[in-house]
């Protein structure tokens, strides 16, 4: 199950990833019908949104999905699981996709669908800065640096040494919501094909960038403070998904995003 022609326009900007799971359609129609509602049903020719799913252990959940996706044509459904611990295949198969199947776009944007992503301010800055199609990765919900790789098997997070060997991990941006260029995208892509799988997929995208070893990646965190540049709010996580379509109606009728 692959979106026919969400990729078609010459003019594509920014192709907005949004990582959901098969029983959220509840998730899926609220961003729909809000921030993603800026791609008019994937007919904006600047920006195009779609879901990434995996399997559902309920076929009746995969049969609705197909259903929806028939209406909407906007859903990339992977061929695994649809677990916590399989999220990073579905990082993956959003920057394998892009890759293949987007050759005008100049940028893509990894976001969850819970979400609340400032879209008409994001495609504002993309298109007002050409420097940033030159190898960035735009961190919008905050930035790691340091982090330690947890070796507890009970935790969450546990990443065993056969798939990690080193203390800490890269920078990389934290998964909730990140923008990436064209050109890094392009340049990472053969490595999620070597690189060995972790289940922390923004952790696992820091990985691929640092085995480039190219100084002239430009990684940027929009929330810190000492970063003048960027003056609006991108992410909001944590909103209830009920009050998307209103909060996206008050920030479009000039409410402030800072």
């Amino acid at each position: 199950m692959s979106p026919d022609s969400v990729c078609n326009s010459t003019d594509l900007t920014v192709l907005l990833g949004i990582v959901s799971s098969a029983e959220n359609s509840f998730a899926r129609a609220a961003v729909r019908n809000s921030w993603a509602s800026i791609t008019l049903k994937n007919t904006n020719p600047e920006i195009r949104h779609i879901f990434l799913i995996g399997r559902s252990m309920n076929n009746s959940v995969n049969n609705m999905v197909k259903e929806e996706n028939e209406i909407f044509n906007d859903i990339l459904y992977g061929d695994f699981l649809d677990t916590y611990r399989n999220v990073t295949f579905k990082t993956v198969m959003l920057i394998q996709w892009f890759t293949q199947q987007c050759p005008h776009a100049r940028f893509m944007v990894k976001v969850d669908d819970d979400v609340f992503l400032n879209t008409t301010g994001l495609l504002k800055v993309v298109t007002g800065k050409p420097s940033l199609e030159y190898k960035h990765w735009i961190c919008l919900w905050g930035c790691i640096k340091n982090s330690y790789c947890v070796r507890d098997p009970t935790n969450k997070w546990f990443i065993p040494f056969r798939d990690y060997l080193y203390r800490t991990y890269p920078v990389y941006c934290l998964g909730a919501a990140y923008l990436i260029s064209k050109d890094l995208v392009t340049s990472i892509t053969p490595l999620t094909t070597s690189v060995p799988y972790i289940p922390i997929e923004d952790a696992y995208v820091g990985i691929c960038v640092d085995k480039l070893n190219d100084n002239e990646i430009t990684i940027t965190d929009v929330l810190d403070s000492s970063n003048t540049s960027y003056q609006e709010t991108f992410a909001i996580h944590g909103l209830g998904m009920d009050t998307f379509v209103d909060t996206w109606h008050f920030f479009n009728k000039g409410g402030n995003w800072t």
